[in-house]
């Protein structure tokens, strides 16, 4: 119990002004800096441990949760090699007829 009075008191001390009536609104730049500092090293800390736990779980690589899947036995589609070697043998039989063909010439007065 006198922990927690002492704890009590330390907090109302951290952010109580000195010397101001404390129902006015008044500038009291060491409380507000001092209520930033302690809420800048608090999110370091907060980080910090967020960061050492992230690495822990990446470390001994259970933080993705990935399970080993059985082999799977992959099957050679032939049917569907077949229809993609006769669509390049197309195409190789039009390019060459347009290799083959004669060039038209084309009149530029026209």
């Amino acid at each position: 119990m006198i922990q927690k009075k002492k704890l009590d008191q330390k907090i109302k001390k951290m952010f109580a002004t000195k010397g101001n009536d404390p129902t006015k609104i008044e500038i009291t730049p060491y409380r507000d800096w001092r209520i930033v500092v302690i809420i800048f090293l608090g999110g370091i800390f907060v980080s910090l441990g967020l960061n050492v736990y992230l690495f822990m779980r990446i470390n001994e690589e259970d933080f993705f949760g990935a399970s080993v899947k059985k082999e799977e036995i992959i099957t050679f589609n032939t049917e569907k090699l077949l229809t993609v070697l006769e669509g390049f043998k197309k195409k190789e039989e039009i390019s060459e007829a347009l290799k083959k063909a004669p060039t038209p010439i084309i009149d530029p007065s026209i």
